[in-house]
Formats: C-alpha cells, sequence, structure tokens
C-alpha cells in the first residue's frame, strides 16, 4: 500500500497519529489507511488545486477577490488556499475556515496535518451525533440510528473527501500486512 515501499509501521508520523487518534477517540488504523489513500502516507505532499481554485476561489468570489494582484493574477495566499496539503490532503482554505493561523504551508509538516486531519473528523462525528439527536428528538429512531451507523465512514468521506469503502479496504490491507509482519518476529 505505501508508495515509497515501507511499511506502515515505518512511517515517522505514526505514533503521533496513534496518540492524537486515541485522545480523540478515533480509529487510527482507519486515519493511517485515509493518509496512506489520500497522501501516499506523504506529511509535506502538497498539490495546487486549480480547478478548486477555478471554481471555488475565482475572482467572482467576494471573499477570493482581494486574494488576486491587479492585474488578475492569483496571489502566492490565493494558490496557497488552493493547494491540497499534507497527509490527508485538505485544501488551504479548508484548513482557514477550521482556524489554521499562521502561513499555510506549515500544513506540510507532520503534527500540523495530523492535527487538522484529525479534528475535521473529530467535528464531522460531532455533526453528525448532534444531527441523529434531533432527528430521535423529532421522532425519526430508524433514521438517527442509520447516521451513527454509519460512522465513522461518513465523518470520513465529508471531512477529509476519502470513500469509506476505500478506507474500510485500505486498513485491513494494512491490519492484515501488520499481523504479517508481528508473525515474522515469532
Amino acid at each position: 500500500m505505501n508508495g515509497d515501499g515501507g511499511t506502515l509501521l515505518e512511517r515517522p508520523w505514526l505514533p503521533a497519529l496513534v496518540t492524537a487518534c486515541r485522545e480523540a477517540g478515533l480509529d487510527w488504523l482507519r486515519m493511517a489507511a485515509a493518509a496512506e489513500i489520500l497522501s501516499r502516507g506523504d506529511a509535506s505532499r502538497r498539490v495546487v488545486d486549480w480547478a478548486y481554485i477555478r471554481e471555488r476561489l475565482g475572482q467572482d468570489n467576494p471573499r477570493a477577490l482581494p486574494l488576486y494582484h491587479a492585474d488578475g493574477s492569483p496571489s502566492l495566499d490565493l494558490i496557497d488556499r488552493g493547494t491540497r496539503w499534507g497527509l490527508y490532503q485538505v485544501h488551504g482554505d479548508r484548513a482557514v475556515e477550521a482556524g489554521f493561523k499562521g502561513r499555510l504551508v506549515g500544513l506540510a509538516s507532520m503534527g500540523s496535518s495530523i492535527k487538522l486531519g484529525v479534528s475535521l473528523v473529530v467535528e464531522a462525528i460531532d455533526a453528525v451525533e448532534r444531527r441523529a439527536d434531533r432527528m430521535a428528538a423529532a421522532g425519526d429512531l430508524e433514521g438517527a440510528r442509520r447516521l451513527v451507523d454509519a460512522l465513522p465512514g461518513s465523518a470520513e468521506e465529508a471531512a477529509l473527501g476519502v470513500r469509506s469503502a476505500d478506507v474500510d479496504e485500505a486498513a485491513e490491507e494494512l491490519r492484515r500486512s501488520i499481523v504479517g509482519l508481528t508473525e515474522l518476529t515469532r
């Protein structure tokens, strides 16, 4: 699964991810699988998403307009907002909306990437749980149950844009590789 030929256990970010996930109540293996899918496990990965810039941060967007130069060319700040950063390939624009402070290039660090990815998934889970509570209070117990049963996959999809089925498959593949490695040491 790893693009560099290494194993998950060799990823320098794994201990920090495990700690952050435990503190947040998330499944670290699912979050590791999402990182492998989205960035091939490269915490420093960054990709300028020109389609996102055109569609979401164009000059017709009053919020983005101040980020263009007088000649209509995009500023570096605008390009950074349209760039996908780090392990979870979160757009800089989304990170700013989530309260990220500082230069967006900081999102290409292990710590910031993990912190942002974990917080976005936790935020998405909380939103689903609040919606389920409202549905249950309104008498739609079956609908509320379906929402909760779809977690954490639906939250991962909403927060990170990664398909739940892909995370399930990647997490199982990672689990098998870890078991295989531990059996080698016996």
